[in-house]
């Protein structure tokens, strides 16, 4: 089957990562893949230099616009309100010697809260035969909007199977005294790092501990961590000695390093389509804490990492704010449709400190999975779900 594909390879964070895992789990399970790299809805192409660190096997499957052929069916991975943009460009600027072929489109998108507004939903059923989500969670939000049956399915992000137990492995020389809770992932509404510092000034205060917190947040100002410790009333240079933030852009050894000399992965997220610093935390073995309701659950369900209690709250957008000289501009950050009108899971911050005093008392740095994360998430199985949703939509009628 051939498989024409515009994701975001090459580039940093969630959806380039993910990318390469479903591309090299559609070419383990025989697609032939043609990929188009995106940068943006405009049909950008990604500097050559981020392609270049990519497998060999995916680098075969680049194609120019004018490489492209006639596909049996294309894949849009992208946010949800550019899947259509993409769509639209494509549509109008296609030329192939079989201009009139007619071929399914698939969108593989994510949703962050638990429920999503009707008009982004509808525009994606309106271009899309079907639509792909990473979790039940991201699905379900979708599904409220769709028909009977519903257009959404799970196909969930994959990993190098081989990688396992490599992952597993722990750092030598690590002090075993201190107890290192961590956290990796940007610093917003969305993710609440704030919300770990919080739980931590209340399970532990200033008092001299063996409890450390680690926050690996790329890019941000140090002034909001100095906000965020100063927030809690405590001391903030009494904090700063057992809170450590790095703002740097950490690349995959490093990240790998933290997930094997650390004890405990945290989170107070108030929503993910999947989470994959908290995936990447279960495959290492860790210990995690993180709040029920969302997209991480599809894999941390049947493991001995603590969920705790979270509840339906509305949803908060990023902004950004600048003084003009007749008043002030606000601009929103990454939200894609997301307001109020919405709905995410907010943590328990209380419940959060109390299992993180009771990680730390009992020592608990180690995770059990009770299934095999490789049939359930290696590019093998992934590949052969991925492939099997395929071959069934070829014998549907054709939407678009």
């Amino acid at each position: 089957m051939k498989v024409r594909i515009y994701n975001h390879l090459g580039t940093a964070g969630g959806f380039g990562v993910a990318a390469e895992g479903l591309c090299m789990s559609l070419l383990q399970a025989g697609a032939e893949l043609e990929i188009r790299p995106l940068r943006s809805s405009a049909l950008a192409v990604d500097d050559g230099a981020a392609l270049e660190r990519l497998p060999v096997a995916i680098r075969q499957c680049i194609r120019a616009d004018a490489e492209l052929t006639t596909p049996d069916v294309a894949i849009v991975h992208t946010l949800p309100g550019d899947c259509p943009t993409v769509r639209r460009i494509v549509r109008e600027t296609e030329r192939h010697p079989d201009a009139g072929a007619r071929y399914p489109w698939v969108a593989y998108t994510t949703w962050e809260a638990s429920s999503a507004p009707a008009a982004l939903v509808q525009a994606l059923d309106e271009s899309f035969d079907e639509i792909w989500h990473p979790s039940t969670y991201s699905a379900d939000a979708f599904d409220e909007h769709l028909g009977d049956p519903p257009l959404c399915n799970v196909i969930p992000h994959a990993f190098d199977e081989a990688t396992l137990e490599h992952r597993g492995l722990r750092c030598a020389g690590s002090d075993l005294d201190v107890y290192r809770f961590y956290y990796i992932g940007s610093w917003n509404n969305r993710k609440n790092p704030a919300a770990l510092i919080r739980a931590y000034a209340h399970a532990f205060g200033t008092e001299t501990s063996t409890a450390q917190l680690l926050l690996a947040c790329g890019a941000v100002p140090r002034e909001r961590f100095t906000h965020a410790l100063a927030c809690t009333g405590l001391d903030v240079r009494a904090l700063q000695t057992r809170i450590k933030l790095s703002t740097q852009w950490l690349r995959d050894d490093d990240i790998a390093k933290l997930h094997q000399s650390a004890d405990c992965f945290v989170t107070a997220t108030r929503g993910e389509a999947w989470n994959l610093p908290a995936f990447d935390a279960m495959l290492a073995g860790r210990h995690i804490i993180a709040p029920q309701g969302t997209g991480h659950c599809d894999f941390l369900t049947r493991t001995s990492a603590v969920l705790y209690q979270s509840y339906p709250a509305p949803a908060a957008v990023d902004v950004t704010v600048s003084e003009l000289a007749n008043g002030w501009n606000v601009q929103v950050v990454g939200a894609q449709g997301l307001t109020s009108r919405e709905v995410w899971p907010e943590p328990d911050i209380q419940g959060l400190a109390t299992h993180m005093r009771a990680a730390h008392d009992r020592r608990v740095s180690e995770l059990r999975i009770d299934y095999d994360p490789r049939t359930r998430y290696g590019y093998r199985a992934v590949g052969e779900l991925a492939m099997g949703r395929l071959r069934a939509l070829l014998t549907t009628t054709r939407k678009v």
